[in-house]
């Protein structure tokens, strides 16, 4: 892959991105400012290049299927690093942290978050510090939260 594609496919997904977003944001910016006009070609080299980030553990790839739709599978892309929260209901929340080549799952105790700490003081320091087993809620999300000790906090 070349080292321009890479960078640019890096620098446009600095958060979350769905695939088909990502491709057409790449394929318009070479199109106008490199005046690439072999559109299949461009598209050929960028999924190539997602591919060969996500093996090499820069770029992180959900997959999904929704419902309505069980027969596509649709993509969104995330920075390596990034922590994803899996939720269906509070019983069922999974948080997921993805570091260069590791997956660690946790089912964990969902808190609730109020300028940075959480509700109950289980800890002073900020969520990315966090010990594995602890996600977080903000106060607009408090129902979907675990810990007993936030929302007695949060019932004072």
């Amino acid at each position: 892959m070349a080292a321009d594609l890479r960078a640019l496919i890096l620098s446009n997904v600095d958060s979350a991105i769905k695939h088909n977003e990502l491709t057409v944001k790449i394929v318009l910016y070479l199109v106008n400012h490199h005046n690439e006009r072999d559109v299949g070609n461009i598209a050929d080299q960028l999924l190539n290049g997602l591919e060969k980030l996500v093996e090499e553990g820069e770029l992180v790839e959900v997959e999904y299927a929704l419902p309505d739709s069980n027969y596509r599978c649709r993509s969104i892309y995330f920075p390596k690093g990034t922590e994803l929260r899996i939720r269906q209901n509070p019983q069922a929340t999974l948080g997921m942290k993805i570091d260069d080549d590791k997956v660690q799952l946790i089912k964990g105790t969902v808190h609730i978050l109020e300028e940075g700490l959480p509700l109950c003081g289980f800890t002073s320091h900020i969520p990315s510090d966090w010990p594995p087993g602890h996600i977080w809620v903000g106060l607009g999300e408090k129902d979907k939260a675990t810990c007993p000790e936030c929302k007695a906090a949060m019932a004072s």
